[in-house]
């Protein structure tokens, strides 16, 4: 649905009606409670509220028991959509963006190769941390840290180390590993 259809539906409806509906939103999504409960009472996102959300990706490629890891990139994306809607400061945000292919590479260097899948995975969430940090003038700042993501990709299958590379060098510029 579109902005447009949804301010069109929500302009019949009376403030009790709306004020109904938002309450059955709040009752029904998580996201939309998190989200409702910052803006009434804004949460002050902090280091503390960052290691809680880089502790559920890291569950999700536990380093510790590999065996009880669940590979989740679906619910670590979920904690970067849940944190994002604390509305961080870019900062934090990259943070936390950085946290689950560092988290991936790592968990794939000390694992053994992974599928195919598992690798595009890594490379996707790994451009959409660049893509952020170009956009919010953060490269610098975390250029330690994209480094070391890829540089823990070597020796590992499907031409993993070399996109893994190639990516790091269209947003760095560099051209030495």
């Amino acid at each position: 649905m579109s902005k447009p259809e949804l301010k069109k539906y929500l302009d019949v409806h009376t403030k009790d009606q709306l004020v109904k509906i938002i309450l059955d939103m709040y009752s029904s999504n998580e996201l939309v409670k998190q989200y409702c409960e910052h803006l009434i009472r804004p949460v002050f996102v902090d280091n503390d509220s960052l290691n809680k959300y880089k502790h559920i990706i890291a569950k999700e490629f536990d380093l510790m028991h590999p065996m009880s890891a669940g590979n989740g990139f679906a619910k670590a994306r979920k904690a970067i959509s849940e944190f994002a809607a604390l509305k961080p400061n870019k900062e934090l945000m990259a943070d936390l963006l950085l946290t689950l292919p560092e988290v991936a590479c790592t968990f794939s260097n000390q694992n053994g190769d992974m599928g195919e899948q598992y690798y595009r995975s890594v490379y996707s969430n790994f451009k959409r941390v660049l893509t952020f940090l170009q956009k919010n003038d953060l490269l610098e700042t975390f250029k330690t840290r994209c480094n070391s993501c890829v540089s823990s990709t070597s020796n590992l299958g499907y031409g993993y180390e070399d996109d893994m590379w190639d990516l790091y060098y269209e947003y760095y510029g560099d051209s030495e590993k």
